[in-house]
């Protein structure tokens, strides 16, 4: 394979360009993979299922932080108020606040599920770049997603108790959107009406396709809230408000674009 030829499946490879992604996965965690696979997984085949795991580990490690540092909310005595006599000195840690608002827990939280997030996006570039895609590593991916914002929204609701409801909301039109789609494209390609691979984006940027309703979007919405509730606070309701509207907003605009004709596989 010649290098020009190399370049360009790397770059196909780390920019997934052949189904597209949102914005924020463009701008801010795309490029890095690109850097890591260029200089690393260019040269050494990695593992995508091990790079899967490692992500899992992290989002369930960030979501834990939020729990232990949500411990001193005064929910959590009703909910896991054992945990208390275990991880008191963890609680008085993440606590410590660094610089105005933010806290040891929020810093590591952010740092941590950022990780994860880029990881998420690693493991399918690799795969791709070296063709070894397989269903079961979209299974072990899709199910670490969700299995590490399980403890995201436990830390979440119990770091901003009085607005768990709010946070709740978003996080089931994000997952009320994905399977919504799931199921629209499983029936389409039962009825032979779609084509697998080709996506229609909202808009395209050269050979970039930009996608609405990706997981970075999601990701950047609990990184807003975090970021939100360290910066101005005050403003923490009205920036839940805003991301319920937006999400469901997705959902209910998803149905009714689709319903109208509009074909998402073609």
């Amino acid at each position: 394979m010649s290098k020009e030829n190399r370049e360009d499946l790397l770059k196909a490879a780390a920019f997934k360009l052949d189904h597209g992604d949102g914005i924020f996965a463009y701008l801010i965690y795309r490029p890095i993979v690109y850097v890591l696979m260029k200089r690393i997984y260019s040269r050494r085949r990695g593992s995508p299922n091990r790079i899967t795991a490692f992500a899992i580990f992290l989002y369930v490690f960030a979501g834990f932080i939020l729990i232990i540092e949500g411990l001193r909310s005064p929910l959590s005595p009703h909910l896991i108020s054992w945990m208390e006599n275990y991880l008191s000195p963890l609680v008085e840690i993440f606590g410590r606040e660094l610089i105005g608002s933010l806290t040891v827990g929020r810093g590591f939280f952010l740092l941590f599920y950022n990780l994860a997030l880029l990881l998420d996006c690693l493991d399918g570039a690799v795969a791709r770049y070296y063709g070894i895609t397989s269903s079961k590593g979209r299974l072990l991916d899709s199910f670490g997603d969700s299995f590490g914002h399980i403890f995201v929204l436990m830390g979440l609701s119990l770091l901003f108790f009085q607005y768990a409801v709010l946070i709740a909301m978003f996080f089931l039109a994000y997952y009320a959107l994905s399977i919504t789609h799931l199921s629209y494209k499983f029936e389409q390609l039962k009825e032979g009406k779609a084509t697998l691979g080709e996506v229609r984006p909202l808009f395209k940027i050269g050979q970039f396709k930009i996608l609405l309703g990706t997981l970075d979007y999601f990701v950047m919405s609990v990184n807003l809230i975090i970021i939100v509730s360290v910066v101005i606070p005050r403003y923490l309701e009205v920036i839940l408000y805003l991301l319920d509207i937006f999400w469901l907003g997705c959902l209910v605009g998803y149905v009714l674009v689709v319903a109208s004709g509009y074909k998402v596989v073609v």
